[in-house]
């Protein structure tokens, strides 16, 4: 389980990167904040991946679901999945007794 809290950490570091570009460029060459959405970022990646993602995205969602998505702030999009993951160890943490039942601690043999 303690991979879930790892992998989410992980995960976390692209929505907050952007958010972090899209603050500081907006605060100091823009003079106004703008997030952008994730169409915008990934369109400013890679073209052609986001071309090629797209009927895919939409498979998984409706068209409708598709453009919502697109549509968010990235970070927010971005963030979706790892705050997820994070939920899952959480919960997970707690049904197995918390700190109080000593789960995922590390305990020696000596």
């Amino acid at each position: 389980m303690e991979a879930l809290r790892s992998l989410s950490k992980i995960l976390m570091i692209p929505p907050v990167g952007i958010l972090l570009y899209d603050l500081i460029y907006g605060w100091f060459v823009m003079a106004r904040i703008k997030l952008r959405t994730l169409q915008e970022v990934w369109t400013a990646f890679d073209r052609s991946s986001y071309n090629a993602a797209r009927p895919f995205i939409e498979s998984l969602l409706t068209p409708e679901g598709a453009n919502k998505l697109l549509g968010w702030p990235a970070p927010l999009s971005l963030a979706i999945l790892p705050i997820g993951l994070y939920v899952v160890y959480w919960v997970s943490f707690r049904l197995s007794g918390g700190k109080k039942a000593g789960a995922y601690t590390y305990r020696s043999n000596q």
